[in-house]
């Protein structure tokens, strides 16, 4: 008997024990500071400042020509970051040019003591010629260039290069101030070979060749009248051309592109005639 009470005993101080204890620990969760979780993000951070007030240079020049002239062309704008040294722009001054001519015409004259200098206005385009006839004279417009390169036509197959096109130009530009029948070759913006005056083409384009000695290959063949046969284009390209500019308007025009296309040459009509007799 005295056994089961101890046991009872025992058994009444663990329950008060354990909820002295449990009492204890629910106090503590009471007390103890809450924690709240979140999921971390990375975002751009933006931020906006206004400022009043003006930039300023740190150094100031003031620049100004030791002559008087007229701007013609400015190489930096304002902003701009310069050196020492660098070209700002370009001043035309007519009282440098003179005194600069002056000084070569000066220096001419002492080492050719028997040259003389004479003074003439600027050329301009005459807008009539003049031819002196019999008991009179033949009035005509002075000639000139109607068409410019954005009205003239590549017809074949193959199209001229930028370095071509430039020699085409210059190619047709000559040929109206050579006498007709003429053939002007040019390669790399040079006259290399010129046939004039001659009673075909054929044979202005032989001369040419004859005279640009090989240095027209790649280059730029223009004559100042239509090629009434396909021998004119055939000669051409015997010199080795890598375009051939003519006016265009021969009932043969389409042989003579044919023998171009077939022959590997770029063709170009310019639609206007240079006679010069």
């Amino acid at each position: 008997m005295a056994k089961k009470w101890k046991i009872l005993i025992f058994a009444g101080i663990a329950v008060v024990v354990g909820a002295v204890l449990m009492g204890s620990l629910r106090s503590r969760d009471r007390n103890a500071p809450r924690v709240t979780t979140a999921k971390v993000e990375t975002v751009d951070l933006v931020a906006k400042v206004t400022a009043n007030g003006k930039i300023q240079a740190r150094k100031k020049v003031d620049m100004s020509a030791l002559v008087m002239g007229q701007i013609v062309n400015l190489a930096v704008q304002e902003g701009d970051k310069v050196r020492k040294g660098q070209l700002l722009g370009t001043l035309e001054s007519p009282e440098v040019d003179q005194q600069v001519a002056a000084a070569k015409s000066d220096a001419l004259i002492k080492k050719r003591k028997n040259t003389r200098l004479l003074e003439a206005p600027a050329p301009s385009r005459d807008e009539l010629d003049f031819r002196p006839l019999t008991g009179g004279f033949l009035v005509q417009d002075a000639p000139h260039f109607v068409a410019g390169r954005n009205e003239w036509r590549v017809v074949t197959k193959v199209a001229p290069t930028t370095e071509q096109w430039l020699d085409a130009e210059l190619a047709w530009r000559l040929c109206g101030h050579v006498k007709s029948n003429c053939v002007v070759l040019v390669k790399d913006l040079q006259a290399v070979g010129i046939g004039a005056g001659q009673q075909s083409r054929v044979g202005a384009a032989e001369i040419a060749a004859k005279k640009a000695e090989g240095r027209a290959r790649g280059g730029a063949s223009a004559t100042d009248g239509f090629y009434p046969f396909a021998d004119g284009v055939e000669a051409a390209a015997d010199a080795a051309v890598a375009v051939v500019v003519q006016p265009g308007g021969s009932v043969r025009d389409e042989e003579n592109i044919a023998r171009a296309d077939e022959l590997g040459l770029a063709m170009v009509l310019t639609g206007e005639r240079q006679f010069l007799h």
